[in-house]
């Protein structure tokens, strides 16, 4: 499978994964309080890593992931957002096509 393409742009809205169901790109808005090393990891439903999206830091304020998904099969996943083993946020999302 190809890597996906990922990018970090901000300023956006925290917390939000759209569009959900995804068919070729999904973008998740989030903000942290404070410069931080983040581990952004992509699951599916029973929890097994498919793929690491981006590892490394990220600045305080709003942040912007986007990423294809076009090598995902279909079905539901997980994006995890986690900083030194404390999850800081989990989303699901429904991979359509």
């Amino acid at each position: 499978n190809p890597d996906p393409i990922v990018s970090f742009d901000p300023p956006y809205n925290n917390g939000i994964l759209f569009p959900n169901p995804a068919v070729d790109w999904m973008i998740y808005d989030f903000s942290v309080d404070e410069i931080q090393m983040v581990s952004i990891g992509l699951f599916d439903i029973k929890g097994k890593l498919v793929k690491v999206l981006f590892e490394d830091q990220i600045s305080a304020g709003e942040n912007r992931l986007t990423f294809n998904t076009f090598f995902l099969e279909k079905g539901m996943y997980i994006l995890r957002v986690t900083s030194e083993s404390k999850i800081l946020s989990s989303k699901k999302f429904v991979k359509a096509y």
